[in-house]
């Protein structure tokens, strides 16, 4: 059982693993308690709902902890969106309501949304979750979170599931640690509770608290405030963070598509001793992987392989913000470089990159250069056509979403043909020159690949590689990709697939666009581009 707070702490991870496994496990159980009914509250609860989410601008809407549906029809279908820990309870609210969205979810997906609801839920999570629950689901979040429980400790209790209940105070206090700040409140009898005399001395009313979310009406990102979900500029007010000390801002952000040069990028803005850019350490992901051990000793970052250990944190993102970060906030310029563009917005929100640079490819060439990787010896296993497809699309759209912000983009067919992009990179970021060491290639599973195929440069060869037609393997994968990425390539400067051309035609037009801008705090400027010849990047 997972203990109260009152017992001898246990880990974090631990604890998640607990509340996962339990309601995974329980069936519908103590989601609908027997002999209740379905609304015990003995109130109409979802006209309740539409009447005060109608009171709420929004076009999204997720049920945390949405249970069997119960909720649902609350809602406009197209808006809705239930998640939930409990594959039965998913699968018996998809089959009562086949007109409204549901997903099976744990603790590490928080899907984008105007409004989160948890009704009757976050009792059953201990502070300390909670407070890990509350500050992910801030990254997702983009206008208000509605909590609706009764309110109270003294209805604490341990048992099978434990209950948590809290007074205001206490979600307040958790709330603006996450930056959500109390905008209004109501309350409503729960009759099963009201009419039973051995509660007389408790409240019985469940209590709804509505909390307007202050991260994500407004992102600092260096000078520039961009608009995290549906509001216009001048609309939010000033940015408050509860997430991060200044001194200890990332300099740096480098997010882009795979085989898109980032990695190159990456290492070309490392310089010993004082400037690193860290290639996918994945901290706010739990992702122990030694790559990121290998790339810190390599750069003179001492830390034992000892500590590199799993079964001594709460976590990876705890580990490297009490071991790593401090080492690496000594240093005059820090930046991480990311390919997995989950719960990018927590990243964000925690970490404050100052500045931003996006990277991105010609689609069709993405995935044709994936599919010659995936044909090497070292991750056949991993890189198949579904994970190629699933990982291109999502991240595509991604990078659009995150476009939003201020940026600098760098596409890999200028930084591959123009020696002045790297210059202009360097200007950005406020670094005098680059470095020679390939130290997050290196520590990559595909570097010999990688070494053997290009070397330690980027090469012009591989530039528009699908319409050149120098590639065989792939082309339809390609092809069908492209299909479903016409935003990406409208947004990024690429050729974008016409509605008439059909995934089986053979014959394609083809040619490089000619639209060529990096985008930055002064979005939208052309940059001209003088194109070399082709062969290596001198830089």
């Amino acid at each position: 059982m997972c203990p109260v707070e009152q017992s001898p702490a246990k880990h974090l991870a631990d604890k998640r693993k607990f509340y996962k496994n339990y309601w995974k496990n329980d069936e519908l159980r103590n989601i609908r308690p027997d002999g209740l009914g379905e609304f015990p509250e003995g109130w109409d609860v979802r006209a309740y709902l539409k009447e005060l989410t109608a009171r709420l601008p929004h076009d999204s809407l997720v049920d945390f902890g949405c249970g069997y549906g119960r909720l649902c029809r609350a809602f406009a279908p197209q808006k809705y969106l239930g998640i939930d820990l409990n594959p039965n309870a998913v699968k018996t609210a998809a089959e009562r309501f086949p007109t409204y969205s549901f997903q099976e979810a744990d603790f590490d997906h928080y899907p984008p949304a105007d409004i989160y609801l948890a009704y009757t839920v976050f009792l059953h999570l201990d502070d300390e979750v909670l407070a890990e629950v509350l500050t992910r689901m801030a990254a997702s979040c983009r206008k208000y979170l509605i909590i609706a429980e009764i309110l109270g400790r003294e209805w604490r209790r341990p048992g099978t599931p434990p209950v948590f209940n809290r007074d205001q105070q206490d979600y307040v206090s958790l709330a603006s640690a996450a930056g959500f700040r109390l905008a209004g409140e109501d309350a409503r009898p729960y009759r099963h509770y009201q009419s039973n005399p051995q509660f007389a001395d408790r409240n019985t009313d469940l209590n709804v608290l509505i909390f307007e979310n202050q991260t994500a009406t407004d992102h600092q990102v260096g000078n520039g405030v961009y608009q995290n979900g549906m509001q216009s500029p001048g609309e939010s007010g000033s940015i408050r963070s509860h997430q991060r000390k200044p001194e200890n801002a990332m300099d740096l952000a480098i997010y882009g598509m795979m085989r898109s040069g980032t990695t190159f990028l990456a290492d070309k803005l490392t310089s010993q001793p004082s400037a690193f850019v860290l290639t996918e350490p994945n901290m706010h992901l739990n992702d122990w992987g030694t790559h990121t051990l290998r790339q810190l000793q390599a750069f003179g970052i001492h830390v034992d392989e000892s500590e590199w250990d799993r079964n001594r944190w709460p976590s990876f993102e705890v580990f490297f913000d009490t071991r790593i970060l401090p080492e690496l906030s000594r240093l005059e310029f820090w930046g991480v470089k990311l390919v997995n563009f989950a719960n990018w917005p927590y990243f964000f929100n925690k970490y404050q990159p100052k500045r931003l640079i996006l990277c991105v490819r010609e689609i069709r060439d993405v995935v044709l250069s994936a599919v010659e990787l995936a044909a090497t010896q070292e991750r056949s296993h991993v890189l198949d056509s579904k994970w190629i497809t699933n990982r291109a699309v999502e991240t595509a759209r991604e990078l659009v979403r995150m476009s939003r912000l201020p940026h600098l983009l760098v596409r890999y067919e200028d930084l591959c043909t123009d020696p002045t992009v790297m210059r202009r990179i360097l200007d950005y970021t406020g670094l005098t020159s680059t470095g020679d060491e390939r130290i997050g290639l290196d520590s990559a599973y595909r570097r010999r690949y990688e070494h053997q195929r290009h070397g330690s440069a980027l090469s012009s060869r591989t530039v528009y590689s699908y319409c050149k037609g120098t590639r065989r393997q792939g082309r339809e994968l390609a092809e069908h990709i492209w299909q479903q990425c016409a935003e990406y390539c409208t947004t990024f400067g690429y050729e974008a697939p016409r509605r008439h051309v059909s995934l089986d035609s053979s014959v394609i037009e083809c040619h490089p666009c000619a639209k060529d801008v990096l985008l930055g705090p002064h979005a939208g400027q052309s940059v001209p581009i003088t194109r070399t010849a082709a062969g290596e990047n001198p830089v």
